[in-house]
């Protein structure tokens, strides 16, 4: 009752499953303008295995006699639109 009330479907519609088709596999280098490229980085999520989404992640370095704690939250919006 609660999903049908909040119009929540099993089945996603036939724009959803578009959209995901559309996302790239790889980040383009236009999508690169602006930001930090970490992908040398040792990063890893501390999402539970109850998620909904995996987004959130940290990561460690020892640099020049400082340890560097990485807190991630990944820039979902980016991809994924409103509605």
């Amino acid at each position: 009752m609660i999903a049908y009330k909040y119009s929540i479907y099993e089945e996603f519609s036939k724009e959803a499953l578009k959209q995901t088709d559309d996302i790239p596999n790889e980040v383009l280098e236009n999508d690169k303008i602006g930001r930090i490229d970490l992908t040398d980085k040792l990063i890893f999520t501390i999402d539970g295995a109850d998620t909904k989404d995996i987004d959130d992640a940290i990561s460690y370095e020892f640099k020049e006699g400082l340890h560097i704690l990485g807190v991630h939250i990944a820039d979902v919006s980016y991809y994924v639109t409103e509605n």
